[in-house]
């Protein structure tokens, strides 16, 4: 028989959101230069990334951002943007915020049919840097029946990495870290303070790392959310 204790069961699955429940690990600023590039607009990565950053806190400071659903958040993101980029047309707009919103519903669509399949043995959370029309774009793309508790950082004013809003999602559910998995495409946001916190980690990699993650926090590493599920299972 042996000495060591056997692993406890994964009660509770948590994710991120933008990069993993609405695309394979991908960021949202490579999506949003992707859309752009399919229109047209070919812009080097770097430059993007800085328009992106400027555009996503001018986002954020906008009084009427909370009503937003996701298509009408993506085109309000893309005209900031492209304005960031002296690239501003509302048509061209339109058309770059209507083909990342296409590939994002595909994935969030999967997702929930995954989430789905979970439900009824594990409870699952959300937690997320995210402007606070969150939960309208979770409820309006389907998922919410699926989502237990919903972390979402400008609502409750505490923000990944930071330990305060993965304790405040563990307190609402009632649930010990030691018994989580945390999915989500960041290392340094997701995978590492959750790993410090005692939960399963998983890291989503898509196609750029951001600042100084530590791939070794991660228990698994997958390339889908198919991929996730499975190795927890």
């Amino acid at each position: 028989m042996s000495a060591t204790s056997p692993k406890r069961a994964i009660t509770t699955l948590l994710f991120d959101f933008g990069g993993t429940l609405d695309s394979a690990g991908r960021h949202w600023s490579t999506l949003f230069a992707d859309a752009a590039a399919e229109c047209g607009v070919e812009i080097l990565q770097p430059t993007f990334d800085h328009a992106f950053l400027a555009a996503d806190r001018a986002l954020n400071a906008e009084p009427g951002t909370g009503a937003l659903g996701l298509y009408d958040h993506v085109l309000r993101q893309t005209e900031l943007l492209l304005t960031e980029l002296k690239q501003a047309d509302p048509g061209l707009a339109m058309r770059v915020a209507a083909r990342f919103v296409e590939d994002a519903l595909v994935h969030l669509d999967r997702s929930r049919l995954l989430l789905a399949r979970e439900r009824p043995a594990r409870r699952i959370g959300v937690i997320s840097n995210f402007t606070p029309n969150l939960p309208r774009i979770v409820r309006d793309v389907g998922l919410a029946p699926y989502v237990d508790v919903l972390a979402c950082s400008d609502i409750l004013g505490l923000r990944k990495p930071g330990h305060d809003i993965f304790h405040w999602t563990l307190t609402t559910l009632g649930v010990a870290a030691r018994d989580c998995a945390m999915i989500g495409d960041s290392l340094t946001n997701d995978v590492m303070p959750a790993k410090t916190l005692g939960m399963t980690t998983v890291w989503l990699r898509g196609d750029r790392v951001f600042g100084k993650g530590d791939p070794s926090a991660a228990d698994h590493t997958v390339s889908t959310l198919a991929e996730a599920l499975a190795a927890l299972s």
